[in-house]
């Protein structure tokens, strides 16, 4: 069944912005939670979808990781898809076709494996592949373009 984004705002039900516990409430616990100190973030993960709650107040890098855990107070603020059909602007990015029409509408930039549509908040990997499987498509919230800029930089 197809999963769609709304740029910027949602992820089928999941809305960027929301907090760990407004996730929990509508979802229940996900299947796996891990908290990372050093990327500062705590991922939910709920079958092939991977949620990044990040704090938009940093802190020390040098915590104990179970107090900083303690303290996070982080927001929805990505989301990555491995394998699943996610639709965007009814485009179907399973089909290489509508991804090609996708990247046709949208002004994009490609390093090696990796497509960045900045205007829709998408970061598309391993669509060179023909195993479909193993395509992810990262959504993430406006003001974490930069950091997928960044990460595109780094490939």
């Amino acid at each position: 069944m197809p999963r769609t984004l709304e740029p910027f705002r949602t992820f089928d039900s999941y809305a960027f912005g929301s907090t760990m516990a407004e996730v929990k409430a509508s979802f229940g616990e996900p299947d796996l939670e891990e908290a990372d100190e050093i990327m500062e973030e705590v991922r939910f993960t709920y079958g092939s979808v991977t949620l990044y709650f990040i704090d938009n107040e940093p802190g020390d890098l040098g915590a104990d990781p179970e107090e900083w855990a303690a303290g996070f107070e982080g927001v929805l603020r990505d989301i990555s898809v491995d394998g699943d059909d996610v639709v965007v602007e009814g485009f179907h990015l399973t089909d290489d076709a509508q991804v090609a029409a996708l990247l046709g509408k949208h002004p994009h930039e490609t390093v090696k494996d990796y497509t960045l549509v900045a205007e829709l908040g998408l970061l598309l990997g391993g669509f060179a592949k023909k195993n479909r499987s193993k395509r992810m498509v990262d959504m993430r919230s406006e003001d974490r373009l930069p950091a997928m800029r960044a990460m595109l930089e780094v490939q």
